[in-house]
């Protein structure tokens, strides 16, 4: 038996709007990036005074300071909150003590994550030192594909999904009987 988990993500609403602001902010910088100043005309409008000066700050401002801060800020409580120590009947007990099960009756995970995805970061947060102790025992698979968006929108990075999910299940299943 096995599971692939494919760019976990969800539940605490603080990672859905950490998510959220991320990928906002990084369209705002992406667009400043491929339009704004490799464009003559746009160097032209800001450097006569046609720009709108206010839209641009307040773009800036809102999208990519003000996500810096709270960005900081919310890294700040994860790392606090990983220094506590973690009630029984927290969710995150939970989630480990569910996991260890999982593991406990042999089922092998892999998780996939996109470069882009935040659920890596959620899923060490969620699990702790714990992914790492099954990791190193190999109960566990850990991938991140370089260079690619939350929907492996580009054909080489879906074909990368697909060759590492039929490597690990060749790897898992390669000396399992078949049924009779």
């Amino acid at each position: 038996m096995g599971a692939a988990v494919i760019n976990f993500e969800g539940g605490a609403e603080e990672w859905t709007e950490f998510d959220r602001r991320r990928k906002a902010s990084r369209q705002v910088v992406g667009r400043y990036r491929r339009e704004a100043l490799l464009s003559k005309s746009h160097w032209a409008k800001l450097l006569s005074g046609r720009a709108n000066y206010a839209s641009i700050a307040r773009s800036l401002l809102k999208d990519v300071v003000w996500y810096r801060i709270t960005e900081t800020g919310f890294r700040v409580r994860q790392a606090i909150s990983q220094r506590q120590p973690v009630r029984e009947d927290s969710a995150e007990a939970k989630t480990k003590a569910h996991l260890r099960g999982i593991v406990e009756r042999g089922v092998a995970l892999i998780f996939i994550h996109s470069e882009e995805s935040t659920g890596q970061a959620q899923v060490h947060a969620a699990l702790g030192d714990e992914i790492e102790r099954l990791k190193a025992a190999s109960k566990i698979q850990e991938v991140v594909i370089p260079q690619s968006d939350h929907l492996f929108t580009l054909v080489v990075r879906q074909q990368l999904v697909n060759q590492t999910l039929a490597e690990w299940t060749q790897t898992h299943w390669s000396a399992v009987p078949a049924p009779v």
